[in-house]
């Protein structure tokens, strides 16, 4: 079911955009333009594949406890991992090391690095590169979903969520080029 997957991740942004407000509001001037672009290609694709999905939904969903304690921990130890990895690749990588950071933590997870480049940015001169820094780790988390999609889903998925998280990564790439130049 491509169009569940494509708007699962069309949540990401706003929820992402309310993360960083909520620990930085002025970083949200910033991520904008990008989430609503983002969020907008998500939304469309979604109501195209919606409205040409003639098949019966599949109802067997495995739901997991949201309570577990062993996922509040886990996401503590991604979150501490990731605000050490930003911390000391910016003191001895500078900017680059902050991109390598958030390509490596977005394989994993995209609200740790949020959270993160929310906080490090409370200095107003670094608000574009944490957004940026952002953008690459939503880059690096939809290439990993694209992965999945391909591997682990039909063909008629993989093309239909390939398409939709290539659009994405390619307008993640072109943005984080042409604030950098």
């Amino acid at each position: 079911m491509p169009q569940g997957i494509v708007i699962a991740s069309a949540i990401m942004f706003p929820r992402l955009a309310l993360l960083a407000y909520i620990f930085n509001s002025a970083i949200l001037r910033y991520l904008a333009l990008p989430f609503c672009l983002l969020t907008i290609i998500c939304i469309v694709v979604s109501l195209v594949l919606i409205q040409r999905d003639t098949k019966k939904p599949d109802t067997n969903i495995k739901l997991g406890n949201p309570l577990n304690i062993l996922n509040a921990i886990g996401f503590g130890a991604i979150y501490v991992v990731i605000l050490f990895a930003v911390f000391y690749s910016n003191k001895f990588f500078g900017e680059s090391g902050l991109y390598y950071s958030a390509l490596i933590s977005g394989l994993a997870d995209t609200d740790a690095i949020t959270i993160s480049m929310a906080k490090f940015s409370l200095d107003s001169e670094k608000l574009e590169l944490a957004s940026l820094v952002i953008i690459a780790a939503i880059s690096s988390n939809m290439l990993v979903k694209l992965g999945i999609s391909i591997f682990k889903g039909s063909k008629t998925t993989g093309k239909l969520v390939g398409y939709t998280f290539g659009s994405i990564i390619l307008v993640g790439v072109i943005y984080i080029l042409s604030n950098n130049v």
